[in-house]
């Protein structure tokens, strides 16, 4: 029997909650919610912290990022647990990757592993006419103000503005990389289909990523929209709104939410043009798609926060998730409502190629989600303290709100938030999806030691004999990007396998 290919599409910082086939009330991603109708929809899939470099390690490994320890964007993983691409080689799939170029897909951070061809897309930064000297890009090109004249600030303040006027004109003109991404995994699937080697293709498109400045129509596409001042620190220096300096109005607010919105369309006429072309081919017959995203992005719904990477609120974790299953397609949309984690796609893909999950050595609590298991379950989602507090230099409030552990358990109907700073949250998500309503000291008592010692007992089963655990404890491989590759780094990856193809600038 001819083994199944597998698409993993990830549509990076898109959230559950603004796709309309979640219910979302502005059209969208009208093509997506096509292809929902053909397969199975999670209403509630979970990431498992706030970043892209954490959560994909998650998917490669099937376990959370205290266990895999590349735990930040500014950490790498050391090769310490079966890989994705490792199973999938084993089973004679040939692996293949393709995304933006970024430091996150790469050799440095450890992601690149077993893959036989990887793909990166470059977007050149030329609206950059000079870059800014080093002294001055520490977090979004924020320098200390202190000490400064008034007008020395005005003027400092004016050359950050035309910096960002200049980005916001390129992005008008230009995407984050997504049509010339489509564009190869058409490629791909032209010259992997229908050979006698299975093929696994994952990619990422960045297009509902920050900063959320969608390309031509779309920018406009839901609504007018004035790029005002204030709107451009949100995206290009936002820990500058976070700490009230700079806040939005709710005109601006209303352009936000627009914006965004508009960059998820444009997502979805991307999945269009890519999903027309593969049903064309016939190349969905014999395929499994995956389509999810690695984590949301807030958008000013809580303590200030726009983008992602700080926090575990539901506008940053919770993720759409959609599997087509051919030849089961057409058959109507399946809703699935139990509680499903960002780990159980690994189980998942690894069951499809046929290789096995060894539990002596893989014990995480992962599950292959297309065994209907619809049995009570809690899903765990965390985050280390901020990393390398220099990139907040001048910010020490952002350094006080985020530099603690956070680590969350839901079950519903409840949400616990537990924080090392003593900020816990607990909410009920039957009454409160948008979190408003903390219940933490409102609540019975032995509801949340329940939910404590369930999550503690959790992390514990996982943990080795002689290992300490202590939810204040977050230790995790650390590493600064561009750099040489920790030694542990080059064993699995070559160099030679990655390819770099130039995206046109408009």
């Amino acid at each position: 029997m001819t083994k199944k290919n597998m698409f993993l599409l990830i549509l990076d910082g898109l959230r559950a909650d603004r796709a309309s086939c979640y219910g979302y009330s502005r059209k969208t991603t009208p093509y997506i919610d096509l292809l929902a109708k053909q397969g199975i929809l999670f209403s509630n899939c979970y990431g498992v912290s706030h970043s892209s470099f954490p959560c994909h390690i998650s998917l490669f490994t099937g376990v959370h990022p205290y266990f895999h320890g590349a735990a930040s964007n500014f950490s790498y993983y050391n090769n310490q647990l079966p890989y994705l691409t490792e199973k999938l080689q084993k089973q004679n799939y040939k692996t293949i990757g393709i995304s933006s170029y970024n430091s996150y897909h790469s050799i440095e951070s450890g992601f690149l592993r077993y893959f036989d061809k990887y793909i990166k897309v470059m977007k050149s930064n030329s609206y950059m006419k000079k870059p800014l000297k080093p002294k001055f890009k520490h977090g979004h090109n924020m320098i200390d103000l202190t000490g400064l004249s008034d007008f020395a600030k005005k003027i400092w303040s004016k050359i950050k503005y035309s910096s960002f006027k200049a980005k916001a004109d390129f992005y008008l003109k230009n995407d984050m990389g997504g049509k010339k991404i489509i564009d190869q995994i058409k490629k791909q699937f032209d010259l992997c289909y229908g050979s006698d080697e299975p093929f696994f293709l994952f990619a990422n498109i960045l297009e509902t990523h920050t900063p959320f400045l969608p390309i031509g129509k779309f920018r406009n596409y839901f609504k007018k929209i004035n790029l005002t001042k204030t709107l451009l620190n949100a995206f290009f220096n936002p820990h500058l709104f976070e700490t009230g300096r700079a806040p939005l109005s709710s005109e601006e607010q209303e352009a936000l939410n627009a914006l965004y919105d508009g960059g998820v369309r444009y997502a979805d006429s991307l999945v269009e043009e890519l999903f027309s072309y593969l049903d064309e081919k016939g190349y969905l017959d014999n395929t499994t798609v995956i389509i999810t995203s690695d984590h949301g992005e807030m958008l000013n719904e809580q303590d200030s926060l726009i983008g992602h990477g700080s926090s575990t609120y539901e506008g940053m974790i919770k993720l759409p998730l959609i599997i087509l299953d051919s030849p089961k397609r057409n058959q109507g949309m399946i809703t699935r409502e139990d509680l499903v984690s960002q780990v159980d796609i690994f189980p998942t893909i690894v069951n499809i190629a046929g290789g096995t999950l060894d539990r002596n050595i893989f014990k995480y609590k992962c599950k292959d989600l297309l065994k209907n298991d619809e049995t009570s379950r809690f899903v765990i989602c965390e985050s280390p303290a901020t990393a390398f507090p220099e990139r907040l230099y001048g910010y020490p409030e952002i350094m006080e709100r985020w530099g603690h552990v956070e680590r969350t358990i839901i079950e519903k109907p409840y949400k616990f938030i537990w924080r090392s700073n003593g900020n816990h949250c607990l909410y009920d998500l039957s009454v409160d999806k948008i979190e408003k309503n903390n219940l933490f000291r409102k609540a019975d008592p032995g509801i949340i030691k329940e939910l404590i010692c369930k999550m503690v007992l959790w992390y514990k089963e996982q943990c080795g004999d002689e290992d300490f655990f202590s939810l204040e404890c977050f230790d995790y491989q650390k590493t600064r990007w561009p750099g040489k590759p920790v030694e542990d780094l080059i064993v699995t990856q070559d160099e030679g396998n990655i390819e770099v193809v130039q995206d046109e600038i408009r």
